[in-house]
């Protein structure tokens, strides 16, 4: 089954008596209280996708439809609480119209939440859940979360996440490569000694900037598809746009052996996983990220 993110943030118009009284029966839920225009009186409760005229309205409404039909692992975010909760959606669930609720500013007003109810339920600590946040969506009220891959799984189902490769975000993959570089000198891939930006999301084409001791500019990208698939190709061929005489382009992807593509040094990701877990600070890493 898939895993989900939903956001209960303070843009949700309900009041506060409203929001505590959803979060103690650890529902997931939303609002979207109109078709067509902000005028209108009373919310709507319709739960066909297409009678909204707003695409974020759809697009959620959509979301819920396809999580109560086939199930799903969830996790969610309250602005009340300060980790998360996770649980579990069973196949087939009801969406149930939760007519309990106020507006927040219209109390008189009645506010039409669409609600599901979780299973299998556990509150997650702000310090074990910040490991697991890392990567999460950034924008919408919920959606699929496919960066977690089988984390939130695991700790629904209480089973222990295998620490492989595999089963790191990609957020994290991008940290032990930036790790692996900055630990020490490889073969012939430079040892960055400062980070210049935060790993991932500071480039567009970039996952990984920093500069070695002596100055000269390291720039990677990481990924874990094979070398061999076009869409890496790609990444392959923007990354050389960077090179320049005092920088070093590394590519990390899934290949079986180092090898030289014109500017760019392209380093197998498994090989990375394999000597920097082997270290005694690696080992240190390996079982934070997979407590």
């Amino acid at each position: 089954m898939d895993t989900y993110f939903v956001r209960h943030t303070d843009k949700l118009g309900i009041d506060e008596e409203s929001f505590d009284k959803l979060l103690k029966k650890k529902l997931i839920f939303i609002h979207f209280p109109f078709k067509n225009s902000t005028n209108e009186e009373e919310d709507c409760i319709s739960l066909n996708p297409d009678d909204y005229m707003n695409k974020t309205a759809k697009r959620a409404i959509g979301c819920l439809k396809k999580l109560a039909k086939d199930g799903g692992y969830v996790c969610a975010e309250y602005r009340t609480l300060k980790g998360a909760i996770v649980g579990k959606v069973e196949p087939g669930t009801s969406i149930e119209l939760n007519k309990e609720g106020r507006w927040r500013s219209q109390p008189s007003r009645v506010a039409v939440l669409k609600t599901l109810s979780l299973t299998k339920i556990k509150e997650i600590e702000p310090g074990k859940y910040s490991k697991i946040s890392f990567g999460r969506p950034i924008h919408g009220t919920i959606c699929q979360w496919r960066n977690v891959k089988r984390r939130i799984e695991c700790l629904v189902d209480d089973k222990p996440l295998e620490p492989k490769l595999e089963n790191l975000s990609t957020a994290q993959q991008e940290v032990l490569c930036s790790e692996y570089l900055r630990s020490a000198k490889h073969g012939n891939l430079p040892q960055i000694g400062s980070l210049l930006l935060p790993v991932g999301r500071t480039l567009k084409d970039i996952d990984i900037i920093g500069i070695t001791e002596t100055g000269e500019m390291v720039y990677s990208q990481v990924t874990y598809a094979s070398i061999n698939q076009s869409e890496t190709q790609k990444k392959l061929d923007i990354l050389k746009k960077y090179q320049s005489n005092d920088s070093h382009l590394i590519f990390f992807c899934d290949v079986k052996e180092p090898q030289q593509d014109g500017c760019v040094s392209v380093y197998p990701i498994e090989m990375v996983f394999e000597e920097y877990c082997k270290t005694p600070l690696g080992k240190k890493w390996l079982n934070n990220v997979f407590e």
